[in-house]
């Protein structure tokens, strides 16, 4: 864990643990991190040919030169509409980063 060497708090203090300057950030202080895997998730609805199956449709999505990047102007037009992305958005946790030295 890193040490406080800098505090905007009046009392020289990390605002989230309340430890000193100089001294070590408490374990469940928010300040210090680590690096993790998150599988993000969007439900979302596009066009799709009626012809196509569920098949065709993942073959397009996943192995066709469809890029992912396409979902992006989509991503955004729900954002605008909606105000944010968390009605079509989860999260799952998948583990720790590798730490590289």
């Amino acid at each position: 864990m890193g040490k406080i060497v800098t505090s905007g708090s009046p009392a020289h203090q990390c605002p989230y643990c309340q430890r000193t300057i100089g001294e070590e950030h408490a374990f469940t202080c928010v300040a210090t991190t680590r690096k993790v895997i998150l599988k993000v998730s969007f439900i979302i609805e596009v066009e799709a040919p009626i012809s196509w199956n569920k098949e065709k449709i993942e073959f397009y999505y996943n192995e066709s030169s469809h890029c992912a990047d396409n979902f992006l102007d989509k991503l955004q037009e729900i954002a605008d509409i909606e105000g944010c992305l968390c009605n079509v958005t989860t999260t799952e946790y998948m583990g720790d980063a590798p730490i590289v030295p």
